[in-house]
C-alpha cells in the first residue's frame, strides 16, 4: 500500500505529540509527510529516516496545507493530527473500499475521544458521535450530498480521501484563516465530486484537549461579524469557482447551492435558551467523563460504568475492542518510556 497511500501529519509548536505521533505512525508501511510550521525544526528527525519533513516556519495553517499536498504524489491520502490514532484495520478497509467504489470520494469510520489522566497512567474513553455509527451519504445528485452532509454535520476532515480531489478543494484557500471554516472545505467540494462512507468501525481515537484552539469561532458568526463574514464570503467564491471549473455548472447557481447549505447549518448554533442549555450539558458531560479533575470516589465508578454504556457499540463491534486496546496500550507505554528516560 506504501504506493498507494500518504498520510499528512500537520503540527504547530507540538513536538512532543509531534514525536508521539511519529513513535506511532512510522512502523506503517506507507509514505508520511510532516507539514511542521514551528519556528524550529524538529530536532528527532534522524529517527525517522523515511519521514518527508516540510518545515513551514511561521506559517498559517492554511498557508501550509495547500503547499504540503502538492508534495502529495500517492492516489490516496489521509490527514491525522499530531495527538489523533488512526486504527490500521479500518483505514485498510476504507481503501479497499474506495478501490472498489469509483463514486465515492471519502471513506472512514467512528471516532472516540480519549484522555491521559492520573500523571499520565490512566486512558479515559468517550465516544464522539452518539446514535447511529454508520454514516452514509449516497445521493446521485452532488448538492443534496452538501445539503445532506450539512444537516447532519460529522467531519470529514481526516477521513481517506482521493488525492485528486483534496488538493483540487484546497486550491487557493490561504486567505481562509479560521480554522472551522477551513474545515468545512473538506464537505464542500469532496461531497460535489463523490459520496462518503463512514463504517461503525472504530477509525480515530482523537486526544481531548478540552480547551478551543485559536482562530476557531462558530459559523454563527457570520451573521454578526463582518470579519468572518468576509472570510465565509471569499470561500463560497473560492469554491464556487473550483466546482464551475470541474462540474461546467454556473458559478452564480452553485453559490446559491452552498450558501443555503452553510448558512441552514449556521442557525443551527442559534438556539433558543432550552436548546442552548442542553448543548451545554452536552459539553459538560463530554468534560465531565475525560476530566481529571473529579479523579476520585464517587466520581471515578460513576465515570467508569457511564462511559462502559456508551463505548459498548462501538468497541465491541468486529475488533475495535483489540485495536482500541493496542492504541492505548502504546500511549501508556510510551509515556513510562519517557518518564524513565527522565529519571
Amino acid at each position: 500500500m506504501i504506493d498507494k497511500l500518504t498520510l499528512l501529519i500537520p503540527t504547530h509548536n507540538r513536538h512532543g505529540y509531534l514525536s508521539r505521533s511519529l513513535a506511532y505512525y512510522s512502523k506503517w508501511n506507507i509514505h508520511i509527510i510532516v507539514a511542521d510550521s514551528t519556528p524550529e525544526p524538529f530536532e528527532q528527525l534522524s529517527l525517522y529516516p523515511k519521514i518527508e519533513y516540510l518545515h513551514f516556519p511561521g506559517s498559517s495553517y492554511s498557508a501550509k496545507l495547500p503547499s504540503s499536498l502538492l508534495h502529495v504524489k500517492t492516489p490516496y491520502i489521509v490527514m491525522c493530527a499530531d495527538d489523533d490514532f488512526i486504527v490500521t484495520n479500518t483505514l485498510l478497509k476504507c481503501f479497499d473500499f474506495l478501490e472498489n467504489n469509483a463514486d465515492y470520494s471519502v471513506a472512514m469510520g467512528s471516532v472516540i475521544y480519549f484522555s491521559l489522566i492520573s500523571n499520565d497512567t490512566k486512558v479515559e474513553l468517550a465516544p464522539v458521535y452518539k446514535g447511529q455509527l454508520e454514516y452514509h451519504i449516497s445521493e446521485e445528485d452532488p448538492f443534496n450530498r452538501v445539503h445532506t452532509f450539512f444537516s447532519n454535520y460529522r467531519t470529514v476532515y481526516y477521513g481517506l480521501h482521493r488525492t485528486d480531489v483534496l488538493k483540487t478543494a484546497f486550491l487557493n484557500t490561504e486567505n481562509t484563516q479560521n480554522l472551522l471554516l477551513y474545515e468545512y472545505i473538506s464537505g464542500l467540494y469532496p461531497l460535489i465530486a463523490g459520496k462518503v462512507m463512514a463504517f461503525a468501525d472504530l477509525y480515530q481515537v482523537r486526544e481531548y484537549i478540552g480547551i478551543p484552539q485559536a482562530g476557531i469561532t462558530n459559523i454563527d458568526k457570520i451573521f454578526t461579524e463582518q470579519n468572518i463574514r468576509n472570510e465565509y464570503e471569499n470561500l463560497l467564491d473560492q469554491q464556487s469557482a473550483v466546482i464551475a471549473q470541474k462540474t461546467g455548472k454556473e458559478k452564480k447557481i452553485i453559490r446559491s447551492n452552498l450558501n443555503s447549505a452553510l448558512e441552514k447549518y449556521a442557525r443551527h448554533f442559534i438556539l433558543p435558551f432550552h436548546l442552548y442549555v442542553k448543548s451545554r450539558l452536552k459539553l459538560w458531560m463530554v468534560w465531565f467523563l475525560l476530566s481529571d479533575k473529579l479523579n476520585f470516589f464517587p466520581f471515578n465508578f460513576i465515570k467508569s460504568h457511564v462511559n462502559k454504556y456508551r463505548l459498548k457499540k462501538i468497541v465491541s463491534y468486529n475488533d475495535n475492542k483489540e485495536q482500541l486496546s493496542k492504541i492505548i496500550q502504546f500511549i501508556l507505554e510510551y509515556y513510562r518510556k519517557k518518564q524513565s528516560t527522565k529519571l
